[in-house]
């Protein structure tokens, strides 16, 4: 388990999954080889590890076309997809103090980057470094790793540039630096940046004159800025603590919808007794049993409203052998039948 002091929001998968939908590519592979599921996309809080968001980026980092993908997550990258952040970046004074509370938070939604400052007399520069999870980089090719680090710090390079320039037309970077290009990359970096484009070496730096980053912002609000940061900091300290002995089952069975872990597989699993977890459970006033309940009828959920897939296939992944079952279980759940429910969710929308 020691993935547990790795953890992050599922936030970033949103815009990920939101442009693959959009060039009509599947994510279900991506999502499965993650051991998650579509319940991403309703709570993005869902907390995950660096390692299962690595898979997803790798995933999509590998499929051929369309060539600008990472541009194009980068731009998809809204002021919801970093919660409190994204709103206390836009209410901040300056360019230099977004960046500020990038770096500072930004951890808690993509873990697999990180950027450094250098400030000099009349420009600031960000320098980008990949921090892919070893595991996962001795897993890849060297081809794949680099492609991976490639496409996290393009989509990175898009989603500052982009919302610079929405902030103010008039914050423009003068300098891109990048390691040598493929031919098919040039004409997408010259479609984005509008500055020098220097290649050569193993450095991914963007610089701005640092009269951009200083100017005061019009949307400025400082006390807006403190109330935010204190929620930033409650999601912060949210993720250094290890999930109760219920949430970790709860995450088990939800993993891999259809593929429910018995007790003694949870238990050697989480590296405990059968008799640990047993009582472990029972001190949260919990079991077995009703923790698999709770996450069956959260999966049937999710699927329903977020998916087309046959109420046959969604039984199956619920771990019924008969759709018949499933319908009599869903409406002691729900009250409803699950076609029912999906209708309502459509009402909704």
């Amino acid at each position: 388990m020691a993935e547990i002091k790795t953890q992050c929001y599922a936030h970033f998968l949103r815009p990920l999954i939101r442009v693959l939908k959009a060039h009509n590519l599947d994510s279900s592979s991506m999502l499965a080889a993650a051991d998650l599921n579509c319940s991403v996309l309703q709570d993005p809080y869902q907390i995950i590890t660096h390692q299962q968001l690595a898979i997803c980026f790798s995933h999509a980092a590998a499929l051929e076309v369309p060539k600008e993908l990472a541009f194009d997550v980068g731009q998809a990258i809204g002021l919801a997809d970093k919660s409190a952040l994204g709103h206390a970046q836009l209410a901040s004074k300056t360019l230099r103090h977004i960046m500020a509370l990038g770096q500072k938070y930004m951890p808690m939604f993509m873990p697999l980057l990180q950027w450094d400052m250098l400030v000099k007399a009349k420009s600031l520069s960000l320098k980008y470094k990949a921090q892919i999870p070893e595991s996962l980089k001795k897993s890849l090719s060297k081809e794949g790793a680099e492609r991976l680090e490639r496409f996290l710090i393009d989509m990175m390079l898009s989603m500052h540039l982009h919302q610079a320039a929405r902030l103010d037309e008039n914050l423009q970077a003068d300098l891109l630096q990048l390691p040598a290009a493929k031919d098919n990359e040039l004409a997408i970096h010259d479609r984005i940046f509008k500055g020098e484009i220097v290649y050569g070496g193993r450095q991914f730096i963007i610089r701005f004159p640092m009269s951009a980053f200083d100017v005061t912002l019009p949307n400025y609000d400082q006390r807006m800025v403190d109330n935010l940061e204190q929620q930033c900091i409650k999601l912060k300290s949210a993720l250094q603590k290890e999930p109760c002995i219920a949430e970790q089952v709860t995450l088990a069975f939800k993993a891999r919808p259809g593929h429910f872990p018995s007790l003694e597989q949870l238990a050697e699993k989480l590296g405990l007794s059968t008799r640990t977890l047993r009582r472990r459970l029972n001190e949260k006033n919990s079991n077995y049993q009703s923790l698999l309940q709770e996450a069956k009828q959260d999966i049937a959920s999710d699927y329903l409203r977020s998916s087309e897939l046959p109420i046959s296939e969604i039984a199956e992944l619920c771990g019924f052998s008969e759709t018949r079952n499933f319908v009599s279980m869903f409406k002691r759940w729900k009250n409803c039948t699950p076609s029912e429910y999906r209708l309502q969710g459509k009402s909704i929308l």
